[in-house]
């Protein structure tokens, strides 16, 4: 495509320079053989004029975004909005929470980009394409209706009215097969470059070669984590700015050991400094003892033996045991005498369903 004056640039719509060029290069030709271009003069005036009156129309209705002073990036956007305007690609190192993904394209709307085409954001996955498309909206409480939209593999929530449009990396990708020069856009955001992943990668090429062919073009790439030098160097020296994030105030507590004691000099003599941990690991124990002797019940049942209930099978003295000796349990209890006439029963076939239970019982007590 021919190049066009600056001032047919700023002042039409990206998607109208390759016709408006075309035209020209028409006129260009057909003056250089001797042959009229009235006709084709006033079609390239009519063009550019309606070009301008869709653009400002366009302008018209871009909203004047607030700025939460609380982010960090609210302090650099005079100096971010510098460095877009003169720069065809600017780099943004962010770190996490410094706001970098919501408000780089409000400071996009302030220097009137997306009046000539779209602004499009990129992000590496469909959730935070929606997610971000809903917050830019909640930001954006005066813009027209589908003012920002998004589009993911199987769903296109854009419409001709949009302006701000959020998609992944793919999306994007795949529409340079039809629009190759991608006219749709004025400016297109790359966010979270640090992926690396194979569609950012093919991006960051595609971009480098674009801003020589659409000067006009506007195009940022954000991070939070980023090789700021060797972006810069891939981009022919592109401008970095770097943003800090958020930091909060700390306040680190250290939780007493689970069995310490406060010493007879400290207050109260023998008083437990945190009770609830000997208390949750004394029940955990009586718990798996009753688990455990639960399953004695079933092979006590199934040998048809006369059988008290288990919870009586438990000796006072381990209601408040944090820990278990299974052998010194095994002595204490009938568990043992029970589990031998089981097996006795089962050998002269009188119960035999008992080897299983048997079996069963054995594993949870330990014994094989």
């Amino acid at each position: 495509m021919a190049s066009l004056p600056p001032e047919i640039l700023a002042a039409t719509l990206a998607a109208d320079h390759p016709k408006i060029a075309a035209l020209a290069a028409s006129i260009d030709a057909r003056a250089g053989h001797g042959r009229p271009v009235e006709r084709e003069r006033a079609l390239l005036a009519d063009l550019i004029e309606r070009s301008r009156e869709r653009r400002a129309a366009r302008l018209a209705r871009l909203p004047r975004p607030d700025f939460p002073e609380e982010l960090p990036i609210a302090q650099h956007r005079e100096r971010i909005a510098a460095l877009i305007r003169g720069h065809p690609i600017t780099i943004v190192s962010g770190e996490t929470g410094s706001g970098k993904t919501t408000q780089i394209p409000k400071i996009c709307l302030t220097l009137e980009r997306g009046a000539a085409g779209l602004i499009g954001c990129t992000q590496p996955r469909r959730i935070a394409a929606r997610s971000l498309a809903h917050r830019l909206a909640q930001e954006l409480p005066g813009a027209p209706r589908a003012f920002v939209g998004h589009k993911i593999r199987f769903q296109d929530a854009t419409r001709p009215e949009t302006v701000l449009k959020v998609m992944t990396d793919g999306i994007l990708l795949a529409e340079t097969h039809s629009d190759r020069e991608l006219r749709a856009y004025d400016t297109i955001i790359v966010d979270e470059a640090h992926e690396r992943s194979l569609n950012v990668d093919f991006l960051l090429g595609y971009m480098k070669r674009l801003v020589k062919i659409r000067p006009e073009l506007k195009v940022i790439v954000t991070s939070a984590t980023i090789d700021t030098e060797r972006f810069s160097q891939f981009f022919d020296g592109a401008p970095v700015i770097e943003v800090s994030g958020r930091t909060y105030p700390v306040e680190v507590r250290y939780r007493p050991e689970f069995f310490e004691r406060e010493s007879p000099l400290d207050g109260v003599a023998g008083k437990a400094e945190d009770d609830e941990p000997v208390e949750m690991a004394i029940n955990a124990a009586r718990s798996q003892v009753l688990f455990r002797l639960k399953t004695v019940e079933v092979v006590a049942t199934l040998i048809q033996g006369t059988f008290p209930n288990y919870s009586q099978l438990i000796p006072q003295s381990y209601a408040s045991r944090a820990e278990i000796d299974m052998k010194q349990f095994l002595q204490e209890t009938r568990i043992a005498a029970i589990l031998a006439r089981a097996k006795a029963l089962d050998a002269e076939g009188k119960t035999p369903k008992c080897t299983q239970a048997v079996t069963e019982t054995k594993l949870l007590l330990g014994l094989e």
